[in-house]
């Protein structure tokens, strides 16, 4: 399983840091599960649709695109069960 440095980061000890990637890695299976949630909470945000003519549409796009970054961002924290890039 391949994970992102930051979840390291606070971690100086070495045997600490052993320790805590074999909690990543026993974790497999959650971090699978929150992979495919997050891709249903990203349809959802992509079948969004607004109404132009409501004078706040710019605003609420503005949300989504804020809530399609962070969804982007956590993704990348999430450690790849195969090894491979962010889906």
């Amino acid at each position: 399983m391949n994970f992102p440095d930051i979840w390291l980061a606070r971690k100086k000890d070495p045997k600490e840091r052993e320790e805590f990637k074999g909690y990543l890695l026993n974790s497999r299976a959650i971090f699978e599960e929150l992979i495919h949630i997050l891709a249903k909470e990203e349809q959802y945000i992509g079948k969004r649709e607004f109404d132009y003519q409501d004078g706040a549409w710019a605003y609420k796009q503005a949300h989504l695109n804020g809530m399609r970054e962070m969804l982007s961002r956590v993704k990348k924290l999430i450690p790849r069960p195969d090894g491979g890039p962010d889906e």
